[in-house]
């Protein structure tokens, strides 16, 4: 994690301040807030929760329950990380120069915002992010997220094809292990790129 809780705790007033400061839309209460001005997470962001809402009732009332805010900012590996204190999932969409096919994106997008929601519903059952948890936890998240991608594959299998992912713990070795000045220095470094 890059913040300790009790110093998360502290921040979230001035975090949810800023984030309200960025909203730029509303999807079915759900505030959108974009801190990186990107015409990609402005686009992908409604299209996949509209892609969500239309094949998958239940994951789509799972995400409305446990996600208030969906926020585009750096993240120090990319993809996105839920709070549940603020009920905020942060996505990192990048600036590119070439934008993404705005199907691809929505379904990648939806396949993320599916993770960060199942992160929801198991810090709400009490299943923390210990070290002796994350494991099964990610596990979870991912499989979810594959359950919804299957939805998806009678549409466009070519789409499910690439961005279906089963669980490697090597995938998340670098964000569990990173200290905090670590993940510090890698956000640095993914800014600099850009």
């Amino acid at each position: 994690m890059f913040l300790t809780k009790p110093i998360q705790a502290l921040l979230n007033p001035y975090v949810l301040r800023l984030q309200r400061s960025s909203e730029v839309a509303r999807f079915d209460g759900i505030i959108l807030a974009d801190t990186q001005d990107s015409a990609l997470f402005r686009s992908a962001v409604p299209a996949a929760l509209q892609l969500i809402k239309d094949l998958d009732s239940r994951r789509y009332r799972r995400l409305q329950r446990y996600i208030k805010w969906i926020v585009n900012c750096p993240l120090p590996y990319g993809g996105g990380q839920y709070n549940y204190s603020t009920r905020t999932c942060r996505l990192d969409c990048e600036k590119t120069a070439n934008e993404p096919d705005p199907e691809y994106a929505a379904a990648a997008t939806a396949s993320t915002l599916v993770h960060e929601a199942t992160h929801g519903v198991l810090r709400a059952r009490a299943i923390g992010y210990s070290g002796q948890l994350r494991s099964r936890v990610e596990r979870c998240c991912v499989r979810e997220q594959n359950r919804f991608l299957a939805r998806l594959s009678s549409s466009r299998p070519d789409i499910v094809e690439f961005l279906h992912r089963e669980f490697s713990e090597s995938h998340w070795h670098r964000y569990w292990t990173a200290t905090h000045i670590q993940s510090f220095f890698d956000l640095v470094r993914r800014l600099r790129r850009v």
